[in-house]
Parts: C-alpha cells; sequence; structure tokens
C-alpha cells in the first residue's frame, strides 16, 4: 500500500472536483505512471484520500490474488476507487469483474495507450448482479470483447488529464512521476582522495564481529543524524562510526538487531517486526535519522554489505507504505548479491499485498 504521509496539495488546493482529477493525480501520489496495474484509491469517512494501493497486473495473470488483495486493501476504507491500467479490453473486463466483487459505491476507470476511459454505474448493473469474493473465478464468461452496452464507457484522450488544473499545479511545484518505480535514492560515492583514504583506513580498523560497537555505532550515528538532518560524514571520527556500522552487516542476527536498534520504538520480538506484524509503528523521527545514514552509506558498498543496506532502506519504505520503491530497492539489492535471504523475503511479503499492521491501524483510524 502507497501510504501519502504528507499529501502534495492541501484539499483545498487540489480541488478534485471530478474522475478526471483523481486519474491525473494518481502517478503523483504513486511517484510513477503505473501500468499492467490495479490501483485503490481509499477514502475516509469524511471523504479525504488517505492513501492509494497498487497490485501488478501481468497480462493473462489469474485474478484471484488481485481480487484477495482487493477486497483486503478495500476493508480498511470508508469508500474505494478503482483504476485499471491494462490493454483496452482487458483492462474493461478486469475493471467490471473487480468492481462486480466490491463492496459499497463503486466507482471505476480504466487508462490504456491510447486514452482513459470511466465506467458508467448503470451499465455495470447492466452487467450482472453484485458477486460474492468468488477467489477461484477467472474472468466473468458474460464479460468477452463487444459484450458491452452501447454507453457503458465515456472515452477520453490522455490530453485530456494533463490540462487539469490539479495536474498544471502539481508540475509547476515539481511534481513529475517517473515512468517507473525506482529505488530510494541514495548519495552518489566519495570521489574526493582524502575522505577515501580516510575511509579505507576507518574500514581496515572496523571489527564485524563486535556487535556492542556495531549497535553503538548506529545508535550515535542515527541521533546525529536526527539532530543535525544530515546523513553524510564530516569528520574523520564520522567516518570510523560509519565503517564499524556496516562491518557486521555480513551477520544476519546483527543486521536485524540493527534494524531494531534504527527504527525504534517498536515493542514486539524480532520477527515480528521484520514481517510487519507488531501493531506499535517505528519512531518516525528516529525512522527519518535511519535512513538518512542508509542513504549516506550504501554507495560507499559492494557485495554484501550494499545488499544488506539496500534491503534495510527497502524495509524502511515499505514500513512507510511505499512498497513500489521498496520492490525497486530489492532488485538492486539482489544485483549487489544474487539470492540474498533477507531480500527475496521481504519481496515475498510484498508481493503477496502484506501491509504493515501498524499502517493497516493508522488506516483504520483514518477511517473513523
Amino acid at each position: 500500500m502507497e501510504i501519502e504521509q504528507e499529501p502534495a496539495l492541501s484539499p483545498e488546493a487540489m480541488k478534485l472536483t471530478a474522475l478526471d482529477d483523481i486519474v491525473a493525480l494518481v502517478p503523483h501520489r504513486l511517484g510513477f505512471h503505473p501500468s499492467d496495474s490495479v490501483v485503490l484509491v481509499l477514502v475516509d469517512e469524511r471523504g479525504n484520500w488517505f492513501a492509494t494501493s497498487r497490485h501488478d497486473l501481468p497480462p493473462g495473470a489469474p485474478l484471484a490474488p488481485v481480487t484477495a488483495w482487493m477486497l483486503d486493501v478495500a476493508s480498511d476504507a470508508a469508500q474505494v476507487m478503482l483504476g485499471v491500467y491494462a490493454e483496452q479490453e482487458a483492462a474493461r473486463s478486469t475493471l467490471v469483474h473487480l468492481l462486480r466483487r466490491l463492496p459499497g459505491p463503486r466507482i471505476g476507470w480504466i487508462l490504456h495507450a491510447t486514452g482513459w476511459e470511466e465506467l458508467d454505474e448503470f451499465a455495470l448493473c447492466q452487467a450482472g448482479p453484485r458477486l460474492g469474493p468468488d477467489l477461484d473465478a477467472d474472468l466473468d464468461p458474460d464479460l468477452g470483447a463487444g459484450a458491452w452496452p452501447a454507453g457503458a464507457w465515456t472515452e477520453h484522450p490522455l490530453e485530456e488529464l494533463w490540462a487539469r488544473s490539479v495536474q498544471l499545479e502539481l508540475w509547476r511545484r515539481g511534481s513529475v512521476p517517473e515512468g517507473s518505480p525506482s529505488a530510494h535514492h541514495v548519495r552518489p560515492a566519495w570521489t574526493d582522495e582524502p575522505t577515501l583514504q580516510a575511509w579505507e583506513r576507518a574500514r581496515a580498523a572496523a571489527d564485524g564481529d563486535d556487535v556492542t560497537a556495531t549497535l553503538a555505532a548506529w545508535d550515535l550515528l542515527v541521533d546525529a543524524a536526527m539532530s543535525s538532518g544530515e546523513g553524510a560524514p564530516a569528520t574523520d571520527r564520522e567516518l570510523d562510526l560509519l565503517a564499524q556500522a556496516v562491518a557486521g552487516l555480513h551477520d544476519a542476527d546483527i543486521r536485524d538487531a540493527v534494524l531494531l536498534e534504527g527504527v525504534g520504538g517498536l515493542d514486539s520480538d524480532a520477527v515480528s517486526i521484520v514481517m510487519g506484524f507488531s501493531a506499535t509503528g517505528p519512531d518516525r523521527a528516529r525512522l527519518a535519522g535511519f535512513v538518512r545514514v542508509l542513504e549516506t552509506v550504501t554507495q560507499q558498498t559492494s557485495g554484501r554489505e550494499r545488499a544488506a543496506l539496500r534491503t534495510l532502506l527497502a524495509w524502511c519504505d515499505w514500513a512507510t507504505g511505499r512498497s513500489s520503491v521498496a520492490s525497486a530497492g530489492l532488485q538492486e539489492a539482489l544485483v549487489a548479491e544474487p539470492g540474498y535471504r533477507f531480500a527475496e523475503l521481504l519481496g515475498l511479503l510484498i508481493d503477496e499485498g502484506v501491509v504493515p499492521e501498524w499502517l493497516r491501524r493508522r488506516a483504520s483510524r483514518r477511517r473513523r
């Protein structure tokens, strides 16, 4: 689930007066233009758009997992709007298939290569009655090409979206969605010779088996990043701490302890936290400091250390509701070290649509 911690615009400034505005805003809320995807817009009791959730929709894939995911995520919202991004006929059939299984008001659209379309509610009723989850069913047999009554779909050119005032306002403010999800941006590798030499000396002196020293280094670095708002090293002492911080990441137990040390404020056991089952969310300020340190040091490493750092960053993205960014980061982790177990495990959770319990509870509070 993609959870917007800070909306790009206030509800007053957005003036979402039509479905066009919702469709135009989706890429800005996700950070990229979705394709081969199902997107849910979650709305609370006050009519506020509080979250956006996306599921991959590979061509020809069975719809049972998507249906199960949709019903699970929709339970956290007072109202859901549904968009399908795929080839035209496949998108039409998929949208109706899903909307017939969705409780409550049914608002949907599709977007394909040549335009976007909204579905008439009366035409949806003509397609058949509401259905139960029916998770084993594939596409409904009566939804083939040519089965749509006249006027079922209102077609719009894509240019209509680009001209919406909310779209122009977001562009003016610098929001430019990417073509596809990208990994969490990190600081580039250091290039100045004095820093590189000091870094090599620090790496040589670090003890990767000293758990106490490693956790102490992370604690000091995160505290400093929280205070300064920066994660970049300025002194040899900070380079020494960074070197000690990454030296122990070859060990899975130390890495997991680093994660717990970094996020703070979690009162459950390690497995519950890593799997997203804990009800208590991370301390946001401490998590932000942890991320700044990860952003600083990731590109200064390689191999297993970089895989660990990239996976920790991906976990932080997943924990804050940016699953698509997390997935892209996990791919980079697996490039650094193919078969890295933590990256594969987290990837499975994301692929299954697992949302951390603390986000689910936050969404439930927003619904009320």
